[in-house]
């Protein structure tokens, strides 16, 4: 009876340190995305007038390498966080065969519905603390997240160039505001999901996948 009592408390421990690190990493990219967004208007000022346009049409390229630059620094500090506070509760965990037993067949399930599917799926099949990158599930997160191309395109600031820097100094401003607008946009559904059908991958989801499928491999290696 102990035993069995000792093997329900380990698996309600392993669901709570779950329940603990996916909330952890949407306070923590929730906290730091303004990090973000003031890489994003660095960015924007940086360019120079004939560079904005080039910018619109690179945007998907620019806006990934942005916002991956700020989740592999993310990632790390969820990374030593969780496994920080999964060896603290594996020190709880009773030495026993049984329970062990009994913890590993409940990993699976202890993924929860939301994660079980599309985001399990698409991250690889062994995944460690040491070896999760954001390369294991940043494509997956960000490939279906699409833009149309900006209405005013390169084309017609270049003629306005030409007629008059006057109109070209106005339409490269409109042009630059419109360009943050898209890349705040973009990095927005990318970690957050915002504006995106209730299935579709989003960094925060994704990195709560890699995060619990890299513990619950440790977990089986330490038991």
């Amino acid at each position: 009876m102990k035993s069995e009592i000792d093997s329900i408390d380990a698996q309600l421990k392993f669901i709570n340190w779950r329940n603990t690190e996916f909330a952890a990493i949407t306070t923590q990219l929730e906290t730091s995305f303004p990090r973000l967004i003031q890489a994003i208007d660095n960015y924007v000022e940086g360019l120079s007038g004939l560079k904005v346009p080039i910018a619109h049409a690179r945007l998907k390229k620019m806006a990934d390498e942005m916002v991956r630059e700020w989740a592999v620094i993310e990632l790390q500090t969820a990374k030593h966080r969780a496994q920080s506070s999964l060896e603290e509760m594996l020190s709880s965990i009773p030495d026993e065969p049984e329970i062990a037993e009994q913890l590993k067949a409940g990993l699976f399930f202890a993924a929860g519905p939301a994660l079980t599917a599309a985001s399990f799926l698409a991250l690889p099949s062994v995944l460690t603390f040491a070896t999760v990158t954001t390369t294991s599930f940043f494509v997956f997160s960000t490939s279906s997240i699409s833009f149309p191309l900006l209405a005013l395109g390169g084309g017609v600031l270049v003629a306005a160039n030409l007629a008059s820097w006057t109109v070209f100094g106005k339409l490269n401003t409109q042009a630059r505001i419109k360009l943050r607008q898209r890349l705040v946009n973009y990095a927005s559904k990318t970690v957050f999901g915002l504006g995106m059908l209730s299935d579709a991958p989003y960094l925060v989801n994704e990195m709560q996948a890699a995060i619990l499928k890299s513990g619950q491999h440790e977990l089986k290696e330490a038991l």
